[in-house]
């Protein structure tokens, strides 16, 4: 049996969700011995929680900064020895031996430092692994591409994208435009969209507008700015794990006791609730934006975006799939714009469906099971 190891770092979510989703994939369609694992419960104690909180802290408090060292070392340029800095931060004597000991035909990465280790350690220990690199966002920062030389493939989601990375060097031949790979639940065709919406006590005659609010206080002015307003339409608002924001929302409504708005925590049936959205609302992260794009739902991306989220919103506001605001009048400017012109957002809708990649999942199934066979 061909042995597959899955590995991710949980920077942000997304990274984990591919992963996990790929894992879940594989397992149900093929027959395979399958490992998956967060390199950061592997990495050095001090320096794997470290850059952790700090990729929290910057990312969703101090974006801006977080664009300035996104920009930096998006570059072939190298301003310091990362391959380095990688490896010592996840030299971690338990990460080296189940990688060796699981000695895997394959490995999946979903981050670009588990290439890295793998790479290194196809370098420095022999490790004989396949390695497929999956990028997890819509454009593919320098760091990404620093180990072609290792790897078999490299994933990404779009066609424009391919072109640059052959402009900058990258072996066409290994550069794989199948998409961004989603779990099986992401099927508009496995849900019922008059039910859900019974269950929630929308009003059906009305545009269903989905707001997932991210960690921070980045989306929260936008939140409010929901709640004060008039809209005549259903709004759902995801707080997540967000409980300090959950708790102001609901004081707000109160206040202004829209019925048509519903507050929800953490939620697990977030394709079904795709399926009733004629709008989402949401930071542009690489994880969520593909789901939304799997049900041909048009996005509005809020705040100032930075890093590979600002890529990803430049991607798709280009492809002419989603509208970025950078303040909360001009988001209900727009939301009301697109609900009482719907030759607006099915225009949205139909430039979806020319870049929607909803089959990546199975393709990349078929790219693995090439690639052992060979």
């Amino acid at each position: 049996m061909k042995k597959i190891l899955i590995m991710y770092a949980t920077y942000g979510t997304g990274h984990k969700k591919i992963a996990e989703y790929i894992e879940k994939y594989f397992q149900s369609h093929g027959d395979y011995q399958i490992e998956l694992i967060d390199i950061l419960k592997f990495s050095t104690p001090v320096l794997g929680s470290l850059t952790e909180k700090t990729f929290e802290k910057i990312n969703f408090s101090i974006p801006y900064l977080w664009d300035v060292i996104y920009n930096t070392f998006n570059r072939k340029i190298k301003l310091f020895p990362k391959n380095t800095m990688v490896i010592s931060t996840f030299k971690f004597k338990g990460l080296k031996k189940k990688i060796l000991e699981f000695n895997p035909d394959l490995v999946i990465s979903t981050h670009y430092f588990c290439s890295t280790i793998i790479s290194h350690y196809k370098r420095k220990h022999g490790l004989n692994s396949k390695l497929i690199t999956v990028v997890t966002d819509y454009e593919a920062h320098e760091f990404w591409l620093e180990n072609e030389k290792y790897e078999s493939y490299l994933v990404i989601g779009n066609s424009i994208e391919k072109k640059e990375l052959a402009k900058r060097g990258i072996s066409k031949n290994k550069i794989k435009d199948i998409g961004i790979p989603l779990s099986d639940e992401f099927n508009p065709n496995m849900y019922n969209r008059n039910k859900t919406i019974k269950t929630y006590k929308l009003d059906e005659e009305k545009k269903t507008l989905v707001f997932f609010c991210s960690r921070g206080k980045i989306t929260s002015k936008y939140a409010k700015e929901i709640l004060k307003s008039n809209l005549e339409c259903n709004v759902l608002v995801i707080t997540g794990n967000n409980v300090k924001l959950r708790e102001e929302l609901k004081e707000i409504k109160k206040t202004y006791d829209n019925p048509n708005i519903k507050i929800l925590d953490y939620i697990n049936n977030v394709p079904e609730l795709l399926n009733i959205a004629d709008l989402v609302i949401t930071k542009p992260g690489g994880a969520t934006v593909t789901e939304c794009l799997y049900f041909n739902v048009p996005m509005l991306f809020i705040g100032k975006s930075s890093g590979q989220e600002k890529a990803n919103a430049r991607y798709l506001d280009k492809q002419k799939c989603s509208i970025s605001v950078n303040e909360s009048i001009e988001m209900i400017r727009q939301i009301e714009s697109l609900f009482t012109d719907s030759k607006k957002l099915e225009k949205l809708r139909k430039n979806i469906k020319k870049i929607n990649k909803n089959d990546a999942m199975p393709k990349l199934f078929n790219l693995v099971s090439k690639l052992l066979e060979d």
